[in-house]
């Protein structure tokens, strides 16, 4: 298959329902899971739909849009009530590589992740990652990232000139080049990289890091001045998967905590 990625979330819950595996009245393999990493998962279905989730100008959250709801449904709602997905007890790339479900989405280290793995008959594990189904039909997914991982220097270290060094010496391509393989390569901070035969070949591992990396340009940073609380964000999504909240409560529910974080936050900083 030469597609980039599925055409539409029907399309994906249409292979999830076909991969999931019943054992008498139990499931014992789930069609899909998106558990893990569920904030920026629902952001970044927000996005694509229309509505950033921050408004920075009027200082506060849009959880409460009409886009939300639909994200929510889209991200959760609607595979649950479909029977393919359900709140599980590990995040979604655990439960893909122990087989638990068929359809894993949201982490880009997926491919080579799976990649460092075996199967039961000792061949190797092969995970293939696709791009996201657009939100809207015929407009491409646009994602809300954290910004991944990095080094900060602190204000007051011991030796702050070598840690400086080492800073800069990591954003160098000799140090991406050690630094990217934590992560399967899949996304390195700078460019210089790209050019590194870990990201050429036609395999699938090197295929899903160049689709990630194709993702790039659509991607937009969350932002600081929301405060960055994430505090008691997770328990929507989980009831909302669990079936105990519907879409438009587990909304209302992420936007009183997120706005009860952010009042804390801009509290802490009047000092």
């Amino acid at each position: 298959n030469k597609k980039e990625g599925f055409d539409s979330y029907e399309q994906m819950w249409a292979l999830a329902e076909l991969l999931q595996k019943k054992e008498g009245d139990k499931v014992a393999r789930w069609g899909m899971s998106g558990q893990g990493w569920d904030l920026g998962q629902y952001l970044t279905t927000m996005r694509s739909l229309g509505k950033f989730f921050w408004d920075g100008e009027k200082q506060k959250f849009n959880f409460d849009s009409e886009e939300a709801v639909k994200a929510m449904q889209l991200y959760i709602e609607t595979p649950v009530k479909k029977g393919i997905e359900t709140q599980l007890d590990d995040h979604h790339m655990n439960s893909l590589f122990a087989g638990k479900v068929g359809v894993a989405m949201g982490n880009t280290a997926l491919a080579p992740e799976g990649a460092k793995l075996k199967l039961t008959n000792g061949s190797q594990m092969k995970v293939e990652s696709v791009n996201r189904p657009p939100a809207i039909a015929g407009q491409k997914p646009l994602y809300v990232g954290e910004g991944g991982w990095g080094f900060e220097v602190p204000s007051r270290a011991k030796n702050k000139d070598i840690a400086i060094e080492f800073a800069k010496w990591m954003a160098t391509k000799e140090g991406q080049l050690f630094y990217v393989p934590i992560y399967g390569g899949v996304v390195p901070s700078t460019p210089s990289v790209l050019d590194d035969p870990i990201y050429k070949g036609d395999d699938i591992v090197k295929i899903s890091r160049r689709r990630a990396i194709a993702s790039l340009p659509d991607t937009v940073y969350y932002g600081n001045d929301w405060g960055l609380n994430r505090t008691g964000t997770n328990v929507p999504f989980e009831k909302c998967r669990q079936g105990a909240l519907s879409a438009q409560e587990a909304c209302k529910a992420l936007q009183d905590i997120m706005t009860t974080n952010f009042k804390q936050w801009k509290d802490s900083t009047k000092s």
